[in-house]
């Protein structure tokens, strides 16, 4: 579980969010012109930010999008980026910043998740102290990504592992190692 960017956020919601799953431009404006409309602020946020506006434009000459949308691309969103992403939504219609909330909704409860790993990390510390376990040790012996494992039990990377998997990961540790054998 990596940090999440709204790239790569508004790329899920938009293949989510389409009848055919995909992410193709031309097949995105077809249907959010015709029989998806609410699919038009994520598509066009989407196009933005993973620099797709010349398709846009050119999916735009094939079907009619209103004016509207191409005016809004065109005054704002031609140069959005990470950094500009905020000042930028908050000039947008409502549509648009209810796209970019539940983006920050979405962040939010990834670090939501933090204290709760951190709980997890120092009951897996336990036991590999107790048992001279080193942390690649713990990743073979439970299935992690060794790398993943690294970063996160070594560089304190708390987007490298996630609670499921830390869950899982104590779950399997307490089994192979009980308590009274540990001291």
């Amino acid at each position: 579980m990596r940090n999440l960017t709204f790239k790569g956020y508004i790329t899920q919601q938009v293949k989510a969010m389409s009848s055919n799953n995909t992410i193709s431009v031309y097949k995105l404006v077809k249907e959010a012109s015709t029989t998806n409309p609410k699919l038009m602020e994520p598509l066009l946020l989407y196009v933005a930010t993973c620099g797709k506006t010349k398709m846009l434009f050119a999916a735009a000459k094939k079907t009619k999008i209103d004016d509207k949308y191409l005016d809004i691309v065109n005054k704002y969103l031609l140069d959005i980026n990470e950094k500009t992403l905020h000042e930028t939504v908050s000039k947008l219609p409502n549509e648009f910043k209810v796209v970019y909330k539940n983006f920050i909704d979405a962040k939010n409860r990834n670090r939501a998740n933090d204290p709760s790993k951190e709980l997890y990390k120092n009951e897996i510390l336990k036991i590999a102290k107790a048992n001279n376990l080193s942390i690649s040790a713990i990743a073979k012996k439970t299935g992690l990504k060794r790398g993943n494992a690294y970063r996160f039990f070594s560089k304190n990377q708390q987007d490298y592992l996630s609670v499921e998997s830390l869950k899982r990961t104590l779950t399997m540790l307490k089994k192979e190692y009980p308590p009274d054998e540990r001291g």
